[in-house]
């Protein structure tokens, strides 16, 4: 890792902390220092390293310095329980536990070692790191699990340069340029930031969880920033933060659907928004909407990035493959290759690409259900709710039914005085009968802005249990 930092880039800003900022030159002392110790724990080329932290500076180098040795990082997501950590880490095997909290107790047959015995950010050690081979193992991610149990997604070191590669020929980054990281770094979505910081020699900003996005952007100096579109719906509610977002360069908006109403209210503000569809499985970013594209480009999911390939089956679902396209699925005794032929990867989504070659995302192909004899798909239904003014964002999901074996219904965040029936009425104009959700239910603010997205399998069990009891 340490091999892709340009020598002309080693005086130039690497990293921003809320007290600090570091030089490349810095940042690869503690690097040096952080990966001397790790070979001291036993760690080397192959053996697998999972980390259990918040976003934090140290979390970075942490990541950064199990790299540097040609070791395997698993990132683990914190909200898990102790439990389902147990279970994760079981599936993929772990030679270290390198964790960020003193409290968490997670009994695995593994060393493990606190993150601040482990690293600091101002130490320096001796320590050159293995050459970057492109073609080795460099992470397992586990997906989110939204539809089922998170799968363990192995890439190579290559997947994450070349997906850092395609998104910098897209929206620029350079020295001087400040990419603040408010995803968290056990998703793809967060943890693509440090490569594409790194090779470009741009810094990376690690703002405190104490302070907003849009003080972080002022005291920190931020140019670019990843948010889901729950993150930016908040901040356009408030003045202040509008004005912190016309500061920066580039806003790349995915993780969930971005509704029309979001993009055209960023457009107002004259925001330097960008749209996206990736997934774990090929490292981040697949397609992207281009600098001062239009607001019809912008409703889409973009174009295709350098270094991938995407194709559309005949049933209209999304296929991919690429430099950037992960190896398999990385259990302890095996590696599932979940390829069908020539390599191709079956998404799961459906989707449609116009002439000019920007992408729709229909919806996920297992959301779609079948009332009465016709398919339904959920998003659909989502997508002219959130046309209707007064509603923010909507989960349509389907409830068993005697007569029509599954019927939809609706749950909406809104905002103003609209009723069950205006929806409804609303609907009817733009959608057949088939269609209508037979129930509409508004979800209080306190739910809504609980998560950074609305969480379908826990509205569908909710939608059965209120259901079941009226």
């Amino acid at each position: 890792m340490i091999a892709f930092i340009k020598t002309e880039n080693l005086n130039k800003l690497a990293l921003v902390t809320e007290n600090d900022r570091f030089t490349y030159k810095e940042y690869l002392k503690s690097v040096s220092a952080c990966s001397k110790k790790l070979t001291e724990l036993g760690i080397g080329k192959g053996k697998k390293v999972a980390i259990i932290s918040e976003n934090s500076p140290e979390y970075v180098l942490t990541i950064l310095s199990v790299l540097n040795i040609g070791a395997v990082c698993i990132p683990i997501n914190v909200r898990w329980p102790a439990s389902q950590i147990e279970e994760a880490l079981k599936k993929v095997g772990c030679d270290l536990l390198v964790i960020e909290h003193r409290s968490l107790k997670v009994n695995l047959q593994c060393k493990s070692v606190y993150m601040d015995q482990l690293i600091r950010l101002k130490m320096g050690a001796a320590f050159e790191g293995i050459e970057p081979d492109l073609e080795r193992d460099a992470t397992i991610i586990f997906t989110s699990g939204s539809l089922g149990e998170p799968k363990p997604v192995l890439h190579t070191l290559g997947n994450h340069y070349y997906s850092a590669l395609g998104s910098n020929s897209n929206i620029s980054l350079a020295p001087g340029d400040v990419w603040g990281v408010f995803l968290p770094l056990y998703h793809v979505g967060g943890l693509s930031i440090i490569f594409r910081t790194l090779i470009s020699g741009s810094a990376i900003a690690i703002p405190s969880k104490k302070k907003s996005i849009s003080e972080a952007i002022k005291t920190m100096n931020i140019t670019h920033l990843s948010l889901v579109p729950t993150q930016l719906y908040r901040m356009l509610k408030n003045k202040e933060d509008i004005k912190a977002l016309r500061s920066v360069k580039a806003i790349l908006l995915g993780g969930a659907p971005v509704r029309e109403s979001l993009i055209k209210k960023a457009k107002e503000y004259d925001l330097p928004v960008y749209t996206t569809y990736g997934c774990t499985e090929m490292a981040s970013q697949i397609t992207t909407t281009r600098p001062n594209d239009t607001i019809s480009h912008l409703l889409t999911s973009g174009r295709l990035l350098p270094y991938r390939e995407l194709s559309i089956s005949k049933d209209g679902e999304i296929m991919v493959k690429g430099k950037t396209l992960f190896k398999g699925y990385a259990y302890k005794d095996k590696l599932v290759l979940p390829f069908v032929k020539d390599g191709w990867f079956k998404t799961g989504d459906l989707g449609y690409l116009d002439k000019d070659g920007y992408l729709t995302v229909y919806g996920r192909k297992d959301n779609m259900f079948i009332s009465g004899g016709e398919n339904i798909q959920p998003e659909e239904i989502e997508q002219r709710l959130t046309q209707i003014e007064g509603v923010i964002d909507a989960v349509v999901v389907p409830v068993e039914d005697e007569q029509w074996g599954q019927r939809p219904v609706a749950f909406v965040y809104k905002e103003g005085e609209i009723s069950e029936s205006q929806i409804k009425n609303e609907l009817e104009k733009v959608l057949p009968k088939y269609k209508i959700p037979d129930r509409v239910f508004f979800l209080p603010k306190n739910i809504y802005e609980k998560g950074l997205k609305l969480n379908r399998e826990y509205l569908k069990g909710m939608a059965k249990r209120i259901v079941e009891r009226t």
